[in-house]
């Protein structure tokens, strides 16, 4: 299982490929979850996205 990233807040892994993993993170808003991102890992490479659709049709089009 891929390790999120240090970011503080909640994150659920919500697709993995072998390359890749499609994160969920539900940043902390004054002491409480504010704001929910999408964030691709694609080692070296970090994509956020306030659009969970978006996110994951970039997932998607990232090849193995």
């Amino acid at each position: 299982m891929p390790t999120p990233p240090t970011d503080p807040g909640l994150w659920t892994l919500l697709q993995e490929r072998s390359d890749r993993a499609l994160w969920q993170w539900d940043r902390p808003l004054q002491g409480r979850t504010g704001t929910t991102r999408f964030v691709i890992i694609h080692d070296p490479s970090r994509l956020d996205f306030e659009d969970f659709d978006e996110a994951e049709k970039m997932f998607e089009m990232l090849e193995d």
